[in-house]
């Protein structure tokens, strides 16, 4: 899955991972660690699933505020096509494997719109 901040097209050279975005968030919360429309790339590897429901919102809208203009999202997480049973969520195995905090397919879509991405597009990878 890709999100698109703007139409220009984002330097090869600049990533960060998803997940400093938020290592400190909450203490850094007026000076955060990553200024504003600096980065290029954001790239998630099963970080977004393992944030707490409650934060989600708060690392989709900070992803948006790090990006430059035409900066970029790559999201490689489980997404589901279904919401995740609340038995499952529980589960600390399934937790730590990315698949008890799968983003639900739409309502990941809406956030990022929410957040202000456009342009987004999914390479579905099925087995």
């Amino acid at each position: 899955m890709a999100g698109n901040r703007g139409a220009a097209r984002p330097s090869p050279n600049s990533a960060i991972a998803a997940a400093s975005l938020l290592s400190s968030s909450r203490a850094t919360c007026e000076q955060p660690l990553v200024a504003s429309d600096s980065i290029d790339l954001v790239v998630s590897n099963c970080v977004l699933n393992l944030v707490r429901e409650s934060d989600k919102d708060a690392l989709i809208r900070e992803i948006f505020r790090v990006l430059k203009r035409g900066g970029r999202i790559a999201i490689s997480d489980i997404v589901s096509d279904e919401p995740v049973p609340e038995a499952l969520k529980q589960d600390p195995e399934l937790w730590s494997g990315c698949v008890s905090g799968a983003f639900q397919e739409l309502d990941l879509l809406d956030r990022l719109a929410a957040a202000g991405f456009h342009g987004i597009t999914i390479d579905k990878w099925e087995s």
